[in-house]
């Protein structure tokens, strides 16, 4: 009885050194994001369990960020309908938008093609491109639909209900789609878990994130080598009305070579700092974060 007492009262211990470390931190990302002129959100998960939160109750425009919802909720209904990911779709030269980002336009022009559902994921997570992510939302489910899915999962602070075209015309509408940093961190961390997906489609997912060739300066920007493993996906917006990015975000995991990891989200919202300096901002955290982990 007296070992069993005392492995308790160790335990209890760790979790408050553990509770008080943490406490440690979200002091230092409060005091680290308070004198810039912006609306800065940020949320930890520590291996599925310790959480961090800081003005997690704002709505944040989510921008490319909502291309990571899309990706799980596509994937989730190609399981259902038994679809595969190599399943052709046929693209018309006006599927392909010239006034928007769209690498997959820059390389096959706008002709007559056939692509893989893969593909368009692949465009869409490595790249943001907006033309493959309305072709998913219209080929296999639509915002709406997308968010109606992603409220089962158990998350519920976000909303999804326009698409990059609908953004691109009207520039106020990027704040139809929007979520709390914690929520974006607890969908992430549920893929992770293996709660949502199957394998197959969940190793896709997860690697297509580790290969991504966007936003090098924000989450990633930490010193590290190859045993470090990371994957992210980022959102870029445009200026408002009053000359405020409406949005600069990434959300991402870590994966450590000693088997631990944790996820994080850091989105900025009507930000009067400029792009550079809004991804130090999250490049900062980022390797603050980064650096807690491994002490």
């Amino acid at each position: 009885m007296k070992k069993i007492l005392q492995t308790f009262a160790l335990i209890w211990l760790c979790l408050q050194a553990g509770a008080q470390n943490h406490g440690y931190l979200t002091e230092q990302l409060k005091s680290y994001i308070q004198d810039f002129d912006a609306e800065i959100g940020i949320a930890v998960c520590f291996a599925g369990k310790t959480f961090i939160s800081i003005n997690n109750e704002v709505h944040y425009p989510l921008m490319s960020v909502m291309k990571f919802h899309q990706a799980v909720a596509a994937l989730h209904t190609l399981e259902d309908r038994g679809i595969s990911l190599e399943t052709l779709l046929k693209i018309k030269p006006e599927d392909l938008r010239k006034e928007t980002w769209s690498p997959l336009r820059d390389q096959y022009g706008r002709k007559h093609l056939q692509l893989s559902i893969r593909e368009l994921l692949e465009y869409t997570l490595l790249l943001s491109d907006n033309n493959a992510c309305d072709l998913l939302y219209d080929r296999v489910l639509s915002p709406v639909a997308t968010e109606r899915y992603l409220q089962t999962t158990g998350i519920s602070d976000f909303q999804i209900h326009v698409n990059e075209a609908m953004m691109n015309a009207r520039p106020e509408r990027c704040y139809e789609n929007w979520s709390s940093p914690s929520d974006a961190v607890r969908l992430l961390e549920k893929v992770l878990q293996g709660d949502l997906l199957s394998h197959g489609h969940r190793t896709f997912l997860l690697e297509t994130m580790m290969a991504c060739q966007t936003g090098e300066k924000r989450l990633p920007a930490f010193p590290h080598d190859s045993t470090v493993r990371i994957g992210h996906k980022t959102g870029t917006g445009s200026l408002n009305s009053k000359g405020e990015i409406i949005g600069i975000n990434d959300l991402g995991f870590v994966l450590l070579p000693d088997g631990r990891h944790y996820t994080i989200a850091v989105f900025i919202k009507d930000s009067k700092e400029t792009m550079e300096a809004n991804e130090q901002i999250i490049g900062v955290l980022s390797t603050m974060v980064f650096n807690f982990f491994n002490q």
